[in-house]
């Protein structure tokens, strides 16, 4: 079965050492063919322009015409955290979510490209989300590197998010966690997928002709299980999953299962997805990997995943739109002109049809009246929103009125207006300041704030006082 050119799709990854480029087709969710597979070495500080040049030979060279760009982003270039919101309205987990980066990294916001993912939605309307940060000057660098291919469209995602991908694609996705584990040349990659989404992730070097690196390999996975449990959940992953096509896989799965508890299985994608092994020789006898880049293959992302800036989002998102609406207007046309045609055949059908457009007219006068109706109501609601406490304008305001030495273990708000802040500070007057914060702050200016406790504790590190902050809506 031939597949249309406008399906393919090229991915690429630049690591420490190594230019990785598939071309593939994609149609729907059940084809998908492998065509090609390049993997090149390149210097470790190569220049963009260099790069950029290999680049444009090696797609040359795969009949690359101004197609989209789909970039593997390496996990060791991004940062990623674990946060719990209270909200679950997407357009304001975005806002918070650009607020939260810079509490995470000594950078402005428009300093960073964010992207994140919704993983699951609790019963009290908290929203637990995994956030990715880069340095915006990471993706301009890529930017500046494709340029003279004049791609269609350049999607960047992180490589964890390919390894999910193709971890979901094989197992159709199990409700317990699981970690993946995907061996390159001089790196590992560890993410640990839970129903279907993928909620932790790692990386960390290894050098594989060193006659320790297994003991490091074991040594770096108890590292991943012990941040995941740290930071995520207590609810331990059940499997471990390695894929990877090298030849001494199947001794290293006999060494791990010895040391590790956890059942292990190595994957070898070649066979789970149907790829010839002839296609990947050149990576396997280099120990390279592709299983990200084949993951990212398989499924798109979601685009508030895709790592570009935010404005260039946006104008793609209008973009998108407009296209849309111009395919409605224009399958609107042709459908009216079928009609018109067809019944401008002689003059009875002509009274046919403009007796059907009375009719037609007819119903639509009566629908719009509910709809009028809903119109007005939903108006209501909206205007009654508006009178609720905004959550991120309550985040924002208590991120300006916060002072160094204080942190904030709680935030609870009633539906009776009652804002209660929890926090811990190094000394009692920081404390003291944060409430006279608070109280000039306009935000809670209609706002009895009052301190209900504040305790000196001794802890390890010395004094920290933890107090309790009431705010009642006069």
């Amino acid at each position: 079965m031939r597949v249309k050119i406008r399906n393919t799709k090229f991915l690429i990854q630049i690591t420490d050492g190594f230019l990785k480029v598939l071309r593939c087709y994609v149609s729907g969710k059940s084809i998908f063919r492998l065509d090609k597979v390049c993997v090149e070495q390149i210097p470790i500080d190569i220049t963009e322009r260099d790069l950029s040049e290999k680049i444009q030979r090696t797609l040359k060279s795969l009949n690359y015409s101004n197609n989209p760009v789909f970039i593997s982003l390496p996990r060791a270039q991004a940062i990623c955290r674990y946060l719990k919101l209270p909200t679950k309205i997407p357009s304001e987990i975005a806002k918070i979510v650009d607020l939260q980066a810079p509490h995470y990294l000594p950078y402005q916001i428009n300093e960073l490209i964010t992207g994140y993912e919704v993983v699951a939605v609790d019963v009290e309307g908290y929203s637990y989300v995994n956030l990715v940060m880069v340095y915006r000057d990471l993706i301009e660098r890529y930017f500046r590197i494709f340029k003279e291919l004049k791609p269609k469209g350049i999607t960047a995602s992180l490589s964890s998010y390919g390894l999910c991908n193709l971890y979901n694609y094989i197992e159709t996705g199990q409700p317990y966690p699981s970690m993946i584990i995907d061996i390159d040349a001089n790196h590992v990659e560890s993410v640990i997928v839970s129903d279907k989404k993928l909620v932790f992730s790692r990386t960390f070097k290894i050098n594989r002709s060193s006659p320790e690196w297994q003991e490091v390999f074991i040594e770096e996975l108890n590292k991943t299980q012990s941040a995941y449990s740290k930071d995520i959940s207590k609810e331990m992953p059940k499997s471990i999953i390695i894929f990877s096509e090298d030849r001494e896989a199947q001794r290293l799965q006999d060494i791990l299962s010895q040391r590790l508890s956890i059942p292990l299985k190595v994957y070898s994608y070649t066979q789970k997805l149907k790829v010839s092994p002839e296609l990947l020789k050149v990576a396997a006898d280099l120990g390279v990997s592709v299983a990200n880049l084949l993951g990212l293959a398989l499924t798109d992302m979601p685009e508030s995943v895709n790592l570009l800036p935010r404005e260039l989002k946006e104008r793609r998102l209008k973009t998108h739109r407009r296209k849309e609406a111009l395919k409605k207007i224009v399958f609107v046309g042709v459908v009216f002109c079928m009609f018109i045609i067809g019944f401008n055949k002689n003059i009875d059908n002509k009274s046919r049809y403009l007796q059907m457009l009375k009719v037609q007219l007819g119903e639509v006068s009566r629908e719009a009246k509910p709809l009028e109706e809903i119109e007005k109501r939903i108006a209501i609601l909206e205007s009654s929103s508006q009178k609720r406490l905004n959550a991120v304008q309550l985040i924002y305001e208590l991120s300006q009125a916060i002072p160094n030495g204080v942190y904030l273990v709680s935030i609870i708000y009633n539906q009776d207006g009652q804002v209660i802040l929890r926090g811990q500070s190094q000394e009692l007057n920081f404390a003291f300041e944060f409430v006279r914060g608070l109280e000039a702050s306009s935000f809670f200016k209609n706002f009895e704030v009052n301190m209900r406790y504040a305790t000196k504790k001794r802890t390890r590190t010395g004094e920290s006082v933890d107090f309790e902050v009431i705010c009642l809506k006069r």
